[in-house]
């Protein structure tokens, strides 16, 4: 059985990833929300890895993916 703080961060996790695939779907068509989307889903020194060099910061990842979806 789940304790209620395995549970609370299971619902933490499930939130952020739907917020994640809101920004995703958002992206090609309001760049300008998705951007305020993403930017709450990431520490400012997050460093991202989508296949080629690595992306630091907040703000890059957020711009390169919604550049890269739209």
């Amino acid at each position: 059985m789940l304790t209620n703080a395995v549970s609370d961060d299971a619902h933490a996790i499930a939130n952020q990833k739907a917020s994640y695939c809101l920004a995703a779907d958002r992206a090609a068509q309001d760049t300008a929300a998705a951007k305020s989307l993403f930017s709450g889903l990431f520490a400012d020194d997050v460093v991202g890895d989508y296949g080629g060099e690595p992306i630091i910061g907040a703000a890059a990842i957020t711009e390169f993916l919604c550049t890269a979806i739209a």
